[in-house]
């Protein structure tokens, strides 16, 4: 019948209700504001909240959470650190959903996905 209403329009609703600083799991919603190349070597977000962070590209090299930099199993960081220049430079950063950023290096590595959450944390971590 013409009024009656679908589950999934009962859905709709809720997800409308839901707080729009809450992610589907009810953690904090890591929503982007702006994603800017600061400097040569610096990448800058600044994040729905407010909050405005940045990473040196090396920082975020060596932080690279791919299979070649870490084992899958042991979770074993197989990246020597020291390997990576403190003025790398990013070649090209592309958006991965709406979630991560996949991040080109001037060292040809480009296989890390950096979630919005990792990134977060990274940045947090330093700060504490």
């Amino acid at each position: 019948m013409a009024g009656d209403r679908h589950d999934s329009d009962r859905h709709e609703d809720r997800n409308e209700d839901r707080n729009a600083n809450e992610g589907e799991d009810g953690r904090r919603d890591l929503g982007v504001r702006r994603i800017a190349q600061v400097d040569r070597t610096t990448l800058g977000i600044e994040w729905n909240d407010g909050v405005r962070q940045r990473w040196k590209l090396a920082e975020l090299r060596r932080a690279c959470p791919c299979a070649t930099c870490v084992d899958e199993w042991t979770r074993e960081r197989l990246l020597d650190p020291e390997t990576i220049p403190n003025d790398l430079v990013a070649t090209r950063v592309d958006s991965v959903g709406r979630y991560a950023l996949r991040i080109s290096f001037a060292d040809g590595h480009d296989t890390g996905i950096y979630t919005f959450s990792m990134l977060r944390e990274l940045a947090d971590k330093r700060q504490a």
